[in-house]
């Protein structure tokens, strides 16, 4: 599966085919601002996508102070067959360390071989969420099964 990172804050999007190679995309969507201790997270953010697996892979730090961070990052992310869900966690590299930004998990089944057919684009949202639960940001997928 093929990922490309190019820009969030607040919103994402995303393109994914089957399970084998996807072609996935992030996009900068919506008014939200994510947040690091309730403090507007603006810097050093990244990108940390973990297939279900011992690997994970991680987007290169967004540009410095940058309201929308962009990364403009591809991938490729191996998912196993097991899988039945994708982690995706926006990170903030401050001072005294890193900070969880927020985390979205996705089932496998809302991306690899539902009802959509073959080369139709099908759209999703998801809620990224802190480590205690609250609201921060979305997260919104564009999915192409090829």
């Amino acid at each position: 599966m093929r990922v490309d990172i190019c820009s969030a804050s607040s919103s994402y999007g995303f393109n994914t085919p089957t399970q084998k190679t996807g072609d996935h995309r992030l996009v900068r969507r919506g008014p939200p601002q994510l947040r690091v201790d309730c403090k507007p997270a603006t810097k050093n953010l990244y990108v940390v996508v973990r297939p279900e697996s011992i690997k994970s892979y991680t987007t290169a730090m967004a540009e410095e102070g940058n309201v929308n961070p962009s990364w403009n990052q591809k991938f490729m992310v191996d998912m196993p067959m097991h899988a039945r869900c994708i982690t995706f966690e926006v990170k903030c590299k401050t001072s005294m360390g890193v900070k969880d930004v927020g985390v979205a998990r996705v089932a496998a089944s809302e991306f690899l071989g539902g009802v959509v057919p073959d080369h139709c684009l099908q759209f999703l949202s998801f809620r990224l969420r802190d480590w205690e639960g609250r609201r921060n940001g979305v997260l919104n997928f564009t999915t192409l099964e090829k």
